[in-house]
């Protein structure tokens, strides 16, 4: 199987301003879970898999 790494550094890039995002709405939140701190953390997971599949299935191309 052929092993490619064109995304990487868009992923690695995007896997960074996830946890700034986490860290931030864990500041804004006063380090209190909340349902909506969990509906957040949610909705950061599902764009992170959102915009990683579409670099992996070529739907857009990685800027960087």
């Amino acid at each position: 199987m052929p092993v490619s790494a064109e995304g990487m550094v868009c992923s690695i890039v995007l896997l960074f301003m996830m946890l700034v995002m986490v860290f931030l709405s864990i500041l804004i939140f006063n380090w209190k879970m909340t349902k909506f701190m969990g509906f957040s953390m949610f909705v950061f997971y599902f764009l992170f898999v959102v915009i990683t599949l579409g670099f992996e299935y070529d739907f857009w191309a990685c800027p960087i």
